[in-house]
């Protein structure tokens, strides 16, 4: 391996301007398949296609909520006793700091 790679170098190493050229093509090469790349924002494409999977995705491109982010708050240990009432506040709190701190990003809150 050590042999292939210095060879390449001593055939460059004379001729500069082949050198230059093959740069430059490769660069063009990948450059034109870079520019072929088309980017998609459907992040349900990566699923595997499965006729309720795709019924999900229908909905979901069909709903109005596509705009909205829904935040489901809960108890981290799921074994502890319910506190509805520390929920409830929590909710409440979380609700306000996201009116006032990221007013210039979030249009509304819906926290009932």
């Amino acid at each position: 391996m050590e042999k292939f790679f210095t060879a390449i170098y001593a055939f460059f190493e004379k001729r500069r301007t082949a050198l230059f050229t093959v740069m430059l093509l490769s660069y063009a090469v990948v450059g034109f398949f870079a520019s072929r790349i088309k980017l998609e924002e459907d992040i349900s494409s990566i699923l595997p296609r499965d006729k309720k999977i795709d019924q999900l995705n229908e909905i979901f491109q069909n709903s109005r909520f596509l705009d909205k982010l829904v935040v489901n708050i809960s108890l981290a240990d799921s074994l502890a006793p319910p506190q509805p009432d520390s929920l409830v506040s929590f909710a409440g709190t979380f609700a306000e700091t996201i009116r006032t701190d990221l007013s210039t990003y979030v249009t509304g809150v819906q926290d009932r």
